[in-house]
């Protein structure tokens, strides 16, 4: 029964005001009961620990500080009695004594860690966008570059079963310290872009691209493209995520996730894309939560959403950002989602030809087959990669390939019969082993049973028999979920 009860923990960091409210606070509250109990520790894997939206001193609580007679002293000194209590190192205890003064909920979290070896899964939710990861008994000296180093660690012990830590903050964080970690491997990144000034959102990524903030450790980084998460994607947003993922040189997997493909579209724009939508998209009930509150202009709206959906999520552009990573990169996940609407004109279509390690690729079918419709504005086309094949397109590496968001209409394209044919005449990829195709919400449960009982397309399923890899046909159930 503790087993399940603490396998998973989710923890909110509060500033306690009395010694009641300290005894009962998530963090403190667990402390003492792992201390009575110290066998409950071991049962701990994955655990969500979410920062207050402010940072303070516990010596502030009460007053303007240490000085104000009005302080409440006892809380401070219950804490450290606290501290000095545990079966932990005395440098450590001593260090985090002193940083509860300034950074309570970093402090707590830092002590709380310490106690949990066998955390596999960490998520923090950290408004301060700062997972900066110290030795437990480390003092950093001031730093001109980053003075928030001295201000907001979480000071930790090596802790050995860390393997996949996700991190949630408003703005791309500062990043140091994972290096501590030596089986960290999977770094999670959700960014609530949303709302964000464009000139933070800028500099604080542009930290990405200088090598003094590399991550060489990281070697599985997944980032959030949910429309929920980032809000109507710009250009500020796009070279974002580019600028991010320089400060990743050593990856072999890169997943790119966003909102499930019958959740594509939650902007029901009336007048920006009146016809595509007709077209494309099933709409799902979707809440307010989705808009921008502070977007009230109609006309402002639509034109966010008509530069989105045409000049900026583009799959080609998003794939030139990962040139750093061809020599890598293992496994490449494109987002589905809001991505894989069609703008006022066609977009033009990604390459992987060049990453030389890909072995397994996973994509929507609006990163194969550029999406063209009879509105389009034909005109304003320029040249480019509009009509790729999968041997223009596909490395001779791959193994494993997933497209996602299709619709029926594939199964008797240009794109998918070159695939058969020239696996079939002449061994393209000579190490391919399986093929999945996953049905988008435009086809109906009854097509897709009629599909897989081959009841349909025929042509489709004897090439299929005839290919020297496994086929598999079924739903997109794709999502942000790992």
């Amino acid at each position: 029964m503790r087993e399940v009860l603490f396998s998973s923990l989710v923890l909110d960091v509060t500033f306690p005001e009395t010694l009641y409210q300290l005894s009962r606070s998530d963090i403190f509250g667990l402390i003492w009961r792992f201390h009575a109990r110290p066998e409950w520790k071991r049962h701990v894997k994955q655990l969500r620990i979410c920062m207050p939206a402010k940072e303070r001193g516990i010596l502030r609580l009460h007053g303007g500080g240490p000085i104000d007679p009005h302080v409440n002293y006892r809380i401070y000194e219950k804490v450290c009695e606290i501290i000095a209590s545990l079966n932990l190192p005395a440098v450590w205890k001593t260090a985090w004594s002193a940083q509860v003064k300034n950074s309570f909920g970093y402090g707590s979290a830092s002590v709380l860690l310490a106690l949990l070896p066998n955390v596999e899964t960490l998520c923090i939710s950290d408004p301060a966008s700062q997972l900066i990861f110290s030795e437990a008994s480390y003092e950093p000296k001031p730093d001109h570059f980053d003075s928030s180093f001295r201000k907001l660690p979480l000071r930790l012990p090596t802790m050995l079963a860390l393997s996949y830590v996700k991190y949630e903050s408003p703005l791309p964080p500062t990043l140091k310290g994972l290096q501590h970690f030596p089986n960290l491997h999977t770094l999670d990144l959700s960014i609530r872009l949303q709302g964000q000034i464009d000139s933070k959102v800028r500099h604080a990524s542009e930290c990405y691209l200088y090598s003094r903030f590399e991550q060489p450790t990281i070697q599985r980084l997944r980032l959030d493209f949910e429309v929920r998460t980032v809000g109507i994607w710009n250009t500020t947003s796009r070279a974002c995520m580019t600028n991010m993922l320089r400060g990743f040189p050593n990856l072999h997997s890169l997943e790119y996730y966003a909102e499930s493909s019958d959740s594509k579209n939650p902007y029901r724009s009336v007048r920006a894309f009146p016809a595509y939508q007709a077209n494309i998209q099933h709409y799902p009930d979707i809440s307010s939560s989705f808009v921008d509150e502070f977007i009230l202009d109609e006309q402002y709206w639509d034109r966010a959403i008509y530069v989105a959906r045409t000049e900026v999520t583009d799959y080609q552009n998003l794939v030139d950002g990962m040139v750093h990573l061809r020599p890598t990169l293992q496994t490449l996940q494109l987002p589905g989602g809001f991505w894989t609407l069609p703008g006022a004109v066609r977009k033009p279509l990604p390459r992987f030809d060049q990453f030389a390690q890909l072995k397994k690729l996973i994509v929507p079918q609006a990163a194969l087959i550029s999406i063209k419709l009879d509105n389009m504005r034909f005109d304003a086309v320029f040249e480019g990669d509009f009509e790729l094949l999968p041997t223009q397109a596909l490395p001779t590496c791959l193994q494993h390939l997933k497209i996602f968001d299709v619709d029926l209409a594939f199964l008797e394209s240009r794109w998918l019969q070159t695939l058969f044919r020239e696996q079939n005449t002449h061994n393209r990829w000579p190490v391919l082993r399986c093929v999945e195709i996953l049905m988008g919400p435009t086809v109906t449960q009854s097509s897709l049973e009629e599909l897989k009982a081959r009841r349909s397309d025929a042509e489709f399923w004897e090439l299929a028999d005839s290919a020297n890899f496994r086929v598999v046909v079924g739903r997109d159930e794709e999502g942000p979920d790992v």
